[in-house]
């Protein structure tokens, strides 16, 4: 089964588990526009917040026509999500995001996930990764840890289930941030080095190279530079070491004219091998390699 059909199949189990009591809404994202608009808002809140014995059939039936077409815009979602709760709903606020991927837009989502619970100390959000790589892991991780929520990982159709239960019943685990300073490692550095940015200002701190592979930082969150893609939700922690394990791509007998490799989800080009460069540093993911048109 494809993963949508499992995801499917799961939140209709699940909302057949929930207490019909329960007050519950249901939002998607990145199901309206093809990938080629590189729409950073596609999302729609399918069935406002209301109680499970009125929404549930409601949920069920604007789930099934759900396809994945566009961007995964995690940040967006969040910021938009987190307005969804009526004024009137003055208890504990859980956010459930489900993804496969990570953000592909604009912005950080984890420190997003910190302003919002800033705002909302009664909002979590519990995440849950099906089927993603360490990038898209690292950030769900540092998404859930931001609001005292937890991360959950999945593979296939019964985990995704077990992980869907075990949130909506962990509650909230508040973590005090500690200052200091911590160190962030890239094993493997590209000797070209990689850009560190500033998550919540932009601002470039240091570069990561072959030769200087671990740095020194502030605790906090930063952008870490892979050709011309950004991993994003790297989070320093005082007195802790945070790495970075990227992947290789290794071409042998690319031509001169050289390899493009494409994201797949944003079609957007992250590098170039050709004879005179035949490694190339990317984020653990899947990818596209040209060879001429194929």
């Amino acid at each position: 089964e494809v993963k949508i059909t499992v995801a499917k199949r799961a939140v209709a189990e699940l909302i057949g588990k929930i207490s019909e009591e329960t007050t519950v809404a249901f939002r998607a994202f990145g199901h309206q526009s093809d990938k080629s608009k590189h729409d950073c808002q596609d999302t729609q809140l399918l069935v406002p917040f209301g109680k499970l014995s009125l929404n549930r059939d409601r949920i069920k039936t604007s789930s099934q026509g759900l396809q994945p077409k566009g961007y995964t815009p995690i940040t967006y979602v969040l910021k938009i999500s987190a307005e969804d709760f009526p004024a009137s709903l003055t208890g504990e606020k859980l956010i459930l995001l489900i993804s496969d991927g990570k953000e592909t837009c604009q912005g950080d989502p984890c420190a997003t996930a910190r302003t919002l619970v800033k705002m909302n100390p009664k909002l979590i959000v519990h995440t849950i990764g099906f089927s993603v790589d360490q990038a898209a892991r690292s950030q769900l991780e540092c998404i859930a840890r931001a609001t005292g929520g937890s991360y959950f990982g999945a593979e296939d159709f019964l985990q995704l289930l077990e992980a869907l239960q075990k949130a909506i019943i962990t509650s909230s685990q508040k973590r005090e941030e500690k200052k200091g300073e911590g160190n962030l490692t890239v094993k493997r550095a590209d000797f070209s080095g990689h850009k560190v940015t500033h998550a919540e200002t932009g601002e470039m701190v240091k570069t990561i190279d072959s030769l200087h592979d671990t740095i020194a930082l502030p605790a906090g969150l930063y952008h870490v530079s892979f050709g011309k893609s950004l991993w994003k939700s790297v989070e320093v922690r005082a007195g802790e070491t945070t790495i970075l394990t990227p992947a290789i791509l290794n071409i042998s007998g690319s031509s001169l004219h050289g390899q493009k490799v494409i994201d797949p989800e944003t079609e957007e080009v992250q590098g170039e091998i050709s004879s005179s460069k035949s490694v190339i540093t990317l984020m653990p993911g899947h990818y596209l390699v040209m060879f001429g048109k194929a």
